[in-house]
């Protein structure tokens, strides 16, 4: 990405405000998909205490390099700019990833991955960044190896994943290519008086970025552990909360907007968190595929599948209409399972705050 791709995402992004204020006033167009994430696989080669993935019993079928290149041609003639964003499960250890993300380049598609990292090897690494990404996001939980190995319950892969980091800078300087390497982290109970450190060590690094989202779990023995619970810890949490936000006041390079990052210490105490929007989006913008090709806004609304539909299809049709009113007003917005984890709730302002975040790296 350049200065040009930057300017050009941000007038879609601006466009797509425009349009999702007209069909809220007067139900007038149809923004087209935004916020496109693909599920290549649902196996992961990691066990993550707070993951279900390599939990499952069944996972879906999986969908041929070919077929996932026709779903990707018919998106790129659909959604214009907007990258498509890969991920899983782990997606880089899907055997045809590295084909399928040159195919987007050789369409002149933007794309993007979120990655632990695990498969940021030698050999990969060069052939991804030849690829031409938008962004790659990794997942890496603290600068302290001890605290991520346990949460992501593999223990080395510290070491692994910063060496693939390292790897992957280097060779986005040798291709001389600007795209955004960002960490994401997951916020819980194990890390969260250890953040600081991360982002100090994530601002060592030109044109890397931190992205904060809290843990969201279910089963009461995960939430449990990791969980931020007692007053002692919500003390230490609010202490944390308050110096991530001075960081990023000052400058640091924190993609998450203080209102999402103060709304953190509301998503442990079981509160709603409005971080933007109040109303749920998810029907206007975003686009969940599965590794099936089951296309959906979300878990619990689901429009069809793209191998025996086109994106069009799908996307116009009157079950999707019907269901953008229902996505409007639904009961779980702002809630503990999505309330601090969906774009669909992200402003025109905190994208424009990403983009500058990204120009003045």
């Amino acid at each position: 990405m350049n200065i040009a791709d930057v300017a050009e995402l941000s007038f879609a992004g601006l466009k797509r405000s425009l349009q999702e204020r007209a069909f809220l006033q007067k139900r007038r167009g149809l923004p087209r998909p935004s916020a496109v994430r693909v599920t290549l696989t649902e196996r992961c080669n990691y066990r993550c205490q707070y993951c279900f993935h390599w939990r499952r019993e069944r996972y879906k079928p999986e969908l041929s390099l070919e077929e996932w290149k026709a779903i990707i041609s018919d998106l790129h003639e659909y959604i214009g700019p907007f990258p498509v964003q890969f991920l899983g499960g782990e997606p880089m250890i899907w055997p045809g990833f590295v084909q399928l993300v040159q195919h987007c380049s050789s369409l002149g598609m933007r794309w993007g991955v979120i990655s632990n990292g695990s498969a940021l090897s030698r050999k990969s690494v060069p052939a991804i960044v030849a690829a031409r990404p938008s962004n790659i996001d990794i997942s890496l939980d603290a600068s302290d190896p001890a605290i991520h190995d346990l949460a992501r319950g593999v223990d080395g892969s510290h070491r692994h994943i910063v060496d693939g980091v390292m790897r992957l800078v280097a060779a986005r300087a040798a291709a001389k290519q600007r795209f955004p390497i960002r960490i994401k982290t997951t916020f819980h109970r194990l890390n969260a008086g250890h953040l600081v450190e991360l982002v100090e060590w994530v601002r060592r690094h030109p044109r890397m970025s931190i992205d904060f989202s809290p843990v969201r779990l279910w089963p009461s023995v995960e939430r449990d552990k990791l969980y931020i619970q007692t007053e002692e810890d919500h003390a230490k949490l609010d202490e944390t909360l308050r110096a991530l936000v001075t960081l990023k006041t000052a400058g640091a390079p924190i993609e998450t907007s203080v209102d999402k990052l103060l709304g953190i210490a509301d998503h442990f105490r079981g509160k709603h968190v409005f971080h933007a929007y109040r109303e749920c989006r998810v029907g206007l913008r975003t686009l969940d595929i599965g590794a099936d090709g089951s296309a959906r806004h979300c878990e619990r609304f689901s429009i069809g599948n793209l191998t025996s539909h086109s994106i069009a299809e799908l996307w116009e049709s009157e079950l999707r209409k019907k269901q953008i009113e229902e996505t409007l007003v639904c009961e779980m917005a702002g809630g503990n399972e999505c309330g601090t984890a969906c774009t669909a709730y992200r402003s025109l302002r905190q994208e424009a705050s990403r983009a500058w975040l990204f120009l003045k790296s």
